[in-house]
């Protein structure tokens, strides 16, 4: 279900799960310029149900103007929701990601070597990508428009890459970011907000699913903090419809189905893997690719199995954990081959039954 566009010139207000507030007046080509235009997701579908967790980011972000951590497990749409809002009000945007490796004082700072006319080199510093973030840039309305920050996978941050985050995430005109190779403070635009994900909090990650660290008491109290929740069935239906038009409601239930199964499945094993909405779109792709190929004999479901083996035996070093998954997935085929035999009369993907 693919969301109308809208005027990114209006300035009525505009509704985003269940906030209205003002579309932004700055236009695309000044949003490219900064290299600050957020992409729409395609086949985005809001849920506007009171209380739910896309709701409170919105109010957060837009309303209260309030720094949010937004915690949850993989596949729950964390980072989607942010680039959604930013995109459906024009709000400049900017994106960062705590990886393996990464130095978050090369985000402030740093210096480098550059030829000099002498034929030798010299050292200069330069501004980062989250300094020149944190101070807005200049509208052709004459105006400083500040940045929505997003902070991706906080809990794989070193605890000195949070500490650089510590002053810049106060609120008002006291928040600054300190520069590491000149020294001094850089003021953080007022208004500036920053969003932070994770898949966990404070308390780490105790069951060991998740690659995480918890996160310093200090600093998530920064936060305004919002659990996020995986789609509803009825959500990843439409989103894997809208993504994979060839499927038909049935059999992207099916693929629905075969996630729900797996997360029990893995729960119950205890076995560290999630599986998302990123697993549902290999496997309705390969699902397609096996069928016009004709690389299996038994049509749609068999297409399904064989892509859901695809998904979860490499995950595994022990093939058995594997073998497991995929054998709890047999009675949910067969009941499907049953069931589609009975009202399926598409000859698209035609369900062979010997």
């Amino acid at each position: 279900m693919a969301r109308q566009a809208f005027n990114p010139f209006s300035t009525f207000s505009k509704t985003f799960c269940g906030i209205s507030e003002k579309v932004s007046n700055l236009t695309d080509a000044e949003l490219l310029a900064q290299n600050a235009k957020a992409i729409s997701i395609p086949n985005f579908v809001e849920d506007k149900k009171e209380g739910n967790w896309k709701q409170m980011v919105a109010f957060c972000m837009l309303v209260t103007k309030q720094h949010t951590y937004v915690q949850g497990v993989a596949g729950s749409g964390k980072d989607t929701i942010v680039e959604q809002i930013c995109s459906e009000f024009g709000i400049p945007f900017k994106s960062f990601a705590f990886k393996d490796g990464i130095n978050a004082n090369n985000w402030v700072c740093r210096t480098e070597l550059r030829s000099t006319a002498s034929g030798g080199t010299e050292s200069y510093v330069t501004d980062g990508e989250l300094t020149k973030a944190v101070k807005g840039f200049m509208g052709k309305d004459g105006k400083l428009h500040p940045y929505v920050i997003l902070l991706s996978d906080m809990d794989r941050a070193r605890p000195q890459d949070l500490e650089i985050l510590r002053n810049a995430l106060q609120l008002g005109n006291s928040a600054y970011l300190m520069d590491n190779v000149r020294g001094g403070a850089i003021p953080v635009l007022e208004g500036t907000v920053f969003v932070a994900t994770g898949n966990t909090g404070v308390d780490g990650d105790p069951n060991g699913t998740m690659i995480a660290n918890p996160i310093d008491a200090s600093i998530i109290n920064r936060f305004a903090r919002v659990r996020a929740i995986l789609p509803t069935k009825d959500q990843e239906i439409k989103i894997i419809m809208g993504d994979h038009p060839r499927l038909d409601k049935p059999q992207a239930k099916l693929i629905v189905d075969i996630l729900d199964v797996l997360r029990n499945t893995i729960k119950t094993l205890g076995l560290p893997l999630e599986v998302s909405l990123r697993d549902a779109n290999v496997i309705a792709k390969s699902t397609l690719g096996f069928l016009d190929r004709n690389l299996v004999k038994g049509g749609f479901n068999e297409a399904v199995k064989l892509a859901t083996t695809l998904v979860v035996d490499g995950s595994f070093k022990d093939p058995r954990n594997a073998e497991q998954l995929i054998g709890a997935l047999d009675p949910l085929l067969k009941v499907a081959t049953t069931d589609q035999a009975q009202t399926d009369t598409s000859d698209v993907c035609p369900i062979d039954l010997a």
